[in-house]
């Protein structure tokens, strides 16, 4: 996940220190030390200032956006194994990425024939 740090000089978390500008850190790791810290000043910190100065910590959405359907076509496109072409299946509804799918898996089983 990532977290962005807005202090000049960063913050010492217990187990974490989050330097300026944007930090990656483990999920693990920012729970344990949230448990660790007065909940009071930990929301202070994630709130906007009052003089709408942005928060001193902000954490950033740990899910990645999704990946367009061109783009996972294209991979599947390049895909090498039907292993790979099968992870990449998985959960996909999108017709576009159904057919690339299709198409690869018809071009792997041909060279596997030849």
């Amino acid at each position: 996940m990532q977290i962005v740090c807005r202090r000049k000089g960063g913050i010492g978390l217990p187990g974490v220190d989050l330097k300026f500008g944007s930090n990656s850190v483990e999920p693990a790791a920012w729970e344990a030390a949230k448990a660790k810290l007065d909940p009071n000043w930990l929301a202070a910190m994630l709130e906007p200032g009052d003089n709408g100065a942005p928060a001193e910590i902000i954490v950033v959405d740990e899910a990645p956006p999704p990946m367009s359907a061109k783009a996972k076509a294209a991979m599947v496109e390049s895909a090498e194994t039907i292993e790979e072409i099968n992870a990449l299946s998985s959960g996909e509804t999108r017709k576009t990425v159904l057919a690339a799918i299709d198409k690869r898996l018809k071009a792997l089983g041909e060279a596997f024939e030849e």
